[in-house]
């Protein structure tokens, strides 16, 4: 389990049964109108950004761009990379934006370079 409070709770998501991960099943979950809230890795291809865009658009929920790159993503979730994922329950979606947000106060506070939120993404 990972240290980050961020990464835990999506560990916990995951053996909920509450987290999708990759192309595939998050459209899937789009589609079906479970996804309260989809997740970026921060180094994801601009083809899974226009993407996540899109699923955001069609499924009408949030996107963010974390501050953990598909590696780090994918091993606080068991696989080797993930450059999208989904929460379908609307309180870890909820939990997981507080917990990012905080995070993020804390990483521009000690000056370090985030990308975040909504399609907009800070340098």
């Amino acid at each position: 389990m990972s240290g980050n409070p961020v990464l835990s709770l999506l560990g916990l998501a995951l053996r909920g049964g509450r987290l999708e991960m990759g192309d595939e099943p998050v459209s899937l979950a789009v589609k079906a109108g479970r996804v309260r809230l989809l997740l970026l890795a921060s180094d994801a291809a601009g083809n899974i950004l226009r993407r996540a865009e899109h699923l955001a658009e069609e499924g009408h929920c949030l996107w963010l761009i974390t501050p953990f790159p598909k590696a780090e993503l994918g091993g606080a979730l068991g696989r080797g990379s993930v450059a999208i994922a989904a929460l379908t329950d609307l309180g870890l979606a909820a939990a997981v934006c507080q917990r990012l947000a905080r995070l993020l106060v804390l990483l521009k506070t000690y000056g370090m370079s985030v990308r975040s939120g909504c399609g907009d993404q800070e340098e």
